[in-house]
């Protein structure tokens, strides 16, 4: 025997999975019985006879990738399928959904209640925010039973999108993005290979896919820090999305508390960074009273660095602030040494030991600018945003300009 899926007209026997979903605004799936005995896997609809069509209504909604069963309920055409000719053990159909978003929702809002039955009342099991994506399991009466991560539980239909409208909004929040699997590719302006190169990316470099771009089977138009252009298909390799997901109350709390220790955390460092800085400023000013004969192989790192600051960068505050940051910079780098000295006095750097023009700032004492800079720099202050090097202004190098230097 067989059955016709009414939209999607696809045809099976009683011993096949249905393969397609037909979701209505009544939210049942209908068959059309095609032949007399009317056996749908056991079940007996005796009033169907031989030659005839008549549609049978799921008495509630099948599942998504699990069962529904075909129990007593009414016909398209006002008849009724009694209890009596159906059979006593319900009989399971396998649901495979259309696509993939036919199986998922995305939630429109955030920190929407996930709670632990259909209803508006039921505990809060734990929440999804935006463009959070969930597995649907069951529907009923305007909510979805979901799984999202580890958070399993109910979310009100009300919040969320599924089937194609899910799709075009997952496709905006998740744009397609590409690894290169090659050694160099070439982004190019055009797709084609005279034309100019905007940019060249390295293996394992990820790259956007630009959505408004002139689609090609040998070119993928793609977004690279704000520029658009193309790179041959075959250097690329998907990258399999992440979707957001779904937190339980126990992840919520564990997320706040962590938060708190981060903070913390990070108050504790900047307490010390300006106890140690006020205690270095205390230092140079002694140095500078105490000795007018001091030099660079006895002057501690404040003054150090701002009597490098202060001849690099001359009389600009805010040079001489960036000058300090690439100094810390390199001592954070695991490419440079680990002091401040040390990266001052790196051959072919800032100024070799016993330099006469380093030696006569510091005797005579760095600015108060070029103290308040290095200050800024050792307690933690970066204006050049992890730049390592600069040269002059007109040098050529691309970079940021900041006084009369280029930081790159």
């Amino acid at each position: 025997m067989k059955y016709l899926c009414r939209k999607w007209g696809y045809m099976i026997n009683k011993t096949e999975i249905i393969k397609r979903l037909v979701r209505t605004s009544a939210a049942v799936l209908s068959i059309t019985v095609l032949t007399g005995f009317g056996v749908y896997e056991g079940k007996g609809i005796s009033s169907a006879t031989a030659g005839t069509s008549r549609e049978v209504e799921f008495s509630e909604k099948p599942a998504f990738g699990g069962v529904a069963a075909l129990t007593a309920g009414k016909t398209k055409d006002g008849g009724i399928v009694s209890e009596s000719e159906t059979a006593v053990k319900p009989v399971a159909v396998s649901i495979q959904a259309k696509n993939e978003w036919d199986g998922k929702v995305i939630c429109q809002a955030a920190g929407v209640n996930v709670r632990s039955d259909a209803s508006a009342d039921a505990a809060v099991a734990g929440s999804m925010d935006r463009g959070a994506v969930g597995t649907i399991e069951s529907y009923a009466d305007g909510w979805y039973l979901i799984t999202s991560g580890n958070l399993h539980g109910y979310i009100s239909a009300d919040f969320v999108k599924t089937g194609a409208d899910a799709e075009a909004d997952a496709a905006g929040l998740y744009p397609d993005t590409y690894t290169i699997n090659v050694d160099a590719a070439k982004v190019r302006s055009e797709a084609d290979t005279n034309s100019s190169i905007v940019t060249v990316l390295y293996r394992g470099s990820s790259v956007q896919k630009n959505s408004g771009a002139t689609e090609s089977p040998e070119w993928t138009g793609v977004t690279v820090d704000g520029k658009t252009g193309y790179i041959r298909s075959e250097f690329l390799v998907k990258t399999e999305k992440a979707y957001k997901t779904g937190l339980t109350n126990e992840e919520k709390a564990a997320i706040v508390q962590e938060e708190m220790k981060r903070q913390q955390e990070e108050a504790r460092k900047a307490a010390e960074a300006k106890e140690k800085a006020a205690k270095a400023a205390n230092t140079s000013v002694s140095v500078t009273v105490e000795s007018t004969s001091a030099s660079a192989s006895s002057a501690d790192d404040l003054t150090l660095m701002a009597a490098v600051c202060q001849l690099e960068a001359g009389g600009s505050y805010d040079g001489m602030l960036a000058v300090a940051s690439v100094i810390m910079n390199r001592v954070r780098s695991s490419r440079w040494p680990s002091t401040v000295s040390g990266v001052i006095y790196q051959s072919g750097q800032f100024y070799p030991r016993g330099s006469k023009a380093l030696n006569s700032v510091i005797s005579r004492g760095p600015s108060a600018g070029a103290i308040r800079a290095a200050e800024a720099a050792l307690a933690g202050t970066d204006t050049v945003n992890g730049c390592m090097s600069f040269r002059s202004a007109g040098s050529g190098y691309a970079g940021t300009v900041i006084g009369g230097n280029v930081f790159f």
